[in-house]
């Protein structure tokens, strides 16, 4: 169906970050071959409510059009934006843009830190803290619109730091970005820490994201062949996080059994 602009209620479009390069280039390829993709909405009394395709309506709106190509889910709103969640894989949002979704679905919908923990695949308590870390850095960051490489470095930022790290980043987070992008011009890089804690990170999404897929009958209707091939994989990619495991235990091990020595060394008497 055909909306018009008027018509749309663009409350949750504060829930994603932005990326120009990727704004521009659906800008130009609207104005080439026009809007491919629906837009999905639900209704809410006389009002559409914009659940997916935001950037859509943006585009159309720069072109100084003012109807836009739409499908309405039968949902209500919290079920719809769960569903479009899913739908385009965990690991596709942001930390910072889940916990903008978490603290919405806590304060509009009333869902509890057990229910949204059970819809994310998370623990109850990662649903409270992100929420509240994210509501507190939504209040810092004001007027500020990150962009998703901005987004990404508080997130980096704020996995692999202290705990007075983490505060700055939640308090200050537009201080972080000055400061990160200083050392940037000055030839620094990421950690060993800050790489390790990302490359954990994408392990992990990457499990969540083949387990859902076999969720949802990846392998239904498989040939042998496939389904044969795909346990193989599954076994190759055990073996690789075994390892991975067995290494992080015996590094953090040492490192725990080093500072207790160095500690044990310091208060003995002289």
């Amino acid at each position: 169906m055909d909306l018009e602009l008027h018509q749309l209620d663009r409350r949750y479009e504060a829930l994603r970050t932005r990326s120009a390069r990727r704004e521009r280039r659906l800008l130009s390829s609207l104005s080439e071959v026009g809007q491919q993709t629906p837009i999905i909405v639900v209704r809410d009394s006389e009002r559409w409510v914009v659940i997916d395709g935001y950037k859509r309506v943006r585009a159309v709106h720069r072109l100084g059009q003012d109807v836009v190509r739409a499908t309405e889910w039968a949902l209500g709103e919290s079920e719809a934006l769960l569903l479009e969640r899913a739908l385009r894989g965990g690991d596709a949002d942001s930390a910072i843009e889940q916990g903008w979704l978490l603290r919405e679905l806590m304060q509009r919908f009333g869902l509890g830190p057990d229910e949204l923990a059970r819809r994310f695949d998370r623990s109850p308590r990662w649903a409270r803290a992100t929420a509240t870390d994210c509501e507190s850095l939504g209040q810092s960051l004001g007027a500020l619109r990150p962009t998703s490489r901005q987004v990404a470095e508080l997130y980096v930022a704020y996995t692999a730091g202290s705990a007075t790290v983490r505060e700055r980043v939640v308090q200050q987070p537009g201080l972080v970005l000055k400061a990160r992008a200083e050392l940037g011009r000055a030839g620094g890089e990421l950690s060993a820490v800050e790489q390790l804690l990302h490359d954990l990170r994408v392990a992990a999404s990457v499990a969540r994201r083949a387990r859902r897929r076999l969720g949802e009958g990846a392998l239904d209707g498989a040939r042998e062949a496939e389904r044969a091939r795909a346990l193989e994989q599954g076994h190759e990619a055990h073996f690789e996080l075994e390892r991975l495991l067995s290494r992080l235990k015996q590094e953090t091990t040492e490192t725990s059994h080093v500072g207790s020595d160095d500690k044990n060394s310091h208060s003995a008497p002289a």
